[in-house]
């Protein structure tokens, strides 16, 4: 990932697909949003198959087939993302303007659309490696294993209620609603999966899990560096 595309994901800027004619703003996948193109999917017979196979040809049948269900597909991509999405989503007046807007447009033009929209995805697995967060986790559990504190308990956090939506209500005081449907699913994970996390280690502790505390970054390629900080920090 570059500069430009962590500003297009933080902004949650949308895509600008000209369709006959017409430019059309494509908005990022919310976490309801993502929750509903999975049972398009499902009821499209879009699956593991569908992508091994000829996927031009696939889709082309697939559109003429089922042009409705597609443009209830791609419709979905175009609401903004806000508050009140959701109540666009399944207004049916709201598509049939939007149907009557893409009735002239041809099979060919649909099926690259819906192609264009399958590409799109969750890009905190990108954004965690551009930011080195793989790392960061390693490095929190390590000093969970050094602290090995024994008499602390976590309950429930089960589902993706627990995990993602109560504690987004509770940390930043959204609605239930607009962390469903306002913001971004990649924002709303990458807000958690970098938020800062503290953690108080002893100096044995520190030692154990061979974590430093100034976080020096030393090139382990290097002997003589290498040695130097394994001196300094008395991993032994």
């Amino acid at each position: 990932m570059n500069e430009n595309d962590i500003m297009s994901v933080i902004t949650d800027k949308p895509d600008r697909i000209k369709v006959n004619g017409k430019s059309c703003f494509f908005y990022p996948l919310t976490l309801g949003k993502s929750l509903i193109v999975a049972e398009y999917c499902n009821e499209l017979g879009i699956n593991e198959r569908f992508f091994q196979e000829n996927m031009i040809l696939s889709m082309l049948h697939l559109v003429s087939k089922e042009r409705e269900k597609c443009l209830h597909f791609i419709h979905l991509f175009t609401i903004k993302n806000t508050e009140d999405a959701k109540y666009k989503i399944y207004d049916d007046v709201s598509f049939e303007v939007f149907s009557k807007m893409w009735r002239k447009v041809c099979i060919e033009e649909l099926a690259a659309v819906m192609m264009s929209l399958l590409s799109r995805q969750d890009l905190t697995d990108e954004m965690s490696k551009h930011f080195n967060l793989d790392k960061e986790m390693q490095r929190m559990h390590r000093a969970e294993e050094a602290k090995n504190d024994s008499s602390t308990f976590l309950f429930c956090g089960k589902s993706i209620y627990g995990t993602l939506i109560h504690s987004a209500c509770k940390e930043f005081g959204w609605t239930y609603d607009y962390t469903v449907w306002g913001i971004s699913l990649t924002n709303l994970r990458m807000l958690f999966a970098d938020s800062v996390k503290t953690m108080y280690l002893s100096k044995e502790e520190r030692k154990k899990a061979h974590i430093s505390n100034d976080r020096t970054t030393v090139n382990m390629d290097n002997a003589q560096a290498a040695r130097e900080f394994i001196r300094k920090h008395r991993f032994n």
